[in-house]
């Protein structure tokens, strides 16, 4: 007799929990034998590796992050160039704790499966916990802009296909592999004044209108009114300034 599909899901998480009772008294053991060698236990978390249906998938239903559209197109292209590098992250019952724009990603690639990190140690507020910490704490990092331009400018030299896989939009691409203007004695010009670069992020109320701010940068980026600007953060100033004029 045939097996519900969902029955037959709760079937196998069930199998994998049980999978799971049994590494605890190895770890035990494990404790145990490094204690007697002198050796102090790292307190590594149990986790397996595991290639799992992107249909047995479930996406977290207290995931705060809100993946744009450029994000996902993005990643797809990332994958069909580098291939599925980067595991999804699971509990035991297969919901995603982390990885919820390279699962989309994967399935507009085409696949069927991913490969998944299955961490069933947590409980269920240490889960709440992590989702948040996973998004939130990458954050806190910043890019090298010396060494991302001659990472770039190193990829350009071997003749990478597409260099806006590493994430980088075209404009700011051609900001990071703008060469340096020196003068005619092959000296550094200093009178142009220095482009300063700002990182921050921004807070919407609804994904609405984090698309109504997407659309908006798009059409500065193309509008004719503003082709004399560089960058887009020009460009959108030059906008503003037109309303804030319209204001006064």
């Amino acid at each position: 007799m045939k097996m519900a599909k969902g029955s037959q899901r709760t079937a196998t998480a069930k199998k994998r929990q049980d999978d799971r009772s049994r590494p605890a008294d190895l770890d035990a053991q494990l404790d145990s034998a490094l204690k007697d060698a002198g050796v102090k236990s790292t307190g590594v978390a149990p986790m397996k590796m595991e290639t799992i249906a992107i249909g047995d998938l479930r996406p977290c239903p207290y995931n705060s992050n809100v993946h744009p559209e450029e994000q996902i197109t993005t990643l797809v292209d990332a994958i069909a160039t580098l291939g599925f590098n980067d595991p999804i992250e699971v509990d035991e019952n297969l919901m995603v704790l982390s990885g919820h724009a390279r699962l989309e990603a994967a399935k507009r690639a085409g696949m069927a499966a991913v490969p998944a990190v299955v961490l069933a140690h947590m409980t269920e507020e240490q889960k709440r916990a992590y989702v948040i910490a996973a998004n939130q704490i990458a954050k806190r990092a910043h890019l090298d802009l010396d060494v991302i331009k001659s990472e770039l400018k190193s990829l350009e030299a071997f003749g990478s296909p597409d260099l806006l896989i590493t994430g980088f939009t075209q404009a700011e691409l051609d900001i990071l592999l703008r060469p340096t203007q020196e003068s005619s004695s092959g000296v550094e010009d200093k009178g142009e004044p220095q482009k300063t670069t700002l990182a921050y992020n921004l807070v919407f109320d609804n994904v609405q209108q984090q698309e109504r701010w997407f659309e908006l940068l798009r059409w500065v980026k193309k509008a004719d009114a503003y082709k004399d600007r560089e960058t887009i953060a020009g460009k959108l100033v030059a906008w503003v300034d037109e309303r804030m004029g319209d204001l006064a």
